[in-house]
């Protein structure tokens, strides 16, 4: 079983806000990856590379491109 605590550090409201947005947008990458995947699976019932999920998430997203590629090689 895994414990997640949650505590809030003390920076400014809008480090807060910025680090929301970063976080809405890595799951989106996150539920975008999934789906590409799994679109392609049912579709030429093979798995996609990690070339091929690079390439769809490239300058997609408000993210740094090590960030989408971390996120790509997790998944």
């Amino acid at each position: 079983m895994q414990v997640t605590r949650k505590c809030q550090l003390p920076y400014e409201q809008m480090l807060y806000q910025q680090l929301k947005e970063k976080q809405l947008e890595t799951a989106k990458l996150w539920n975008d990856i999934v789906r590409y995947a799994n679109q392609h699976y049912f579709h030429f019932k093979k798995w996609i590379s990690k070339g091929e999920l690079e390439k769809k998430t490239k300058k997609t997203y408000n993210l740094s491109s090590q960030t989408v590629q971390a996120m790509v090689a997790k998944y």
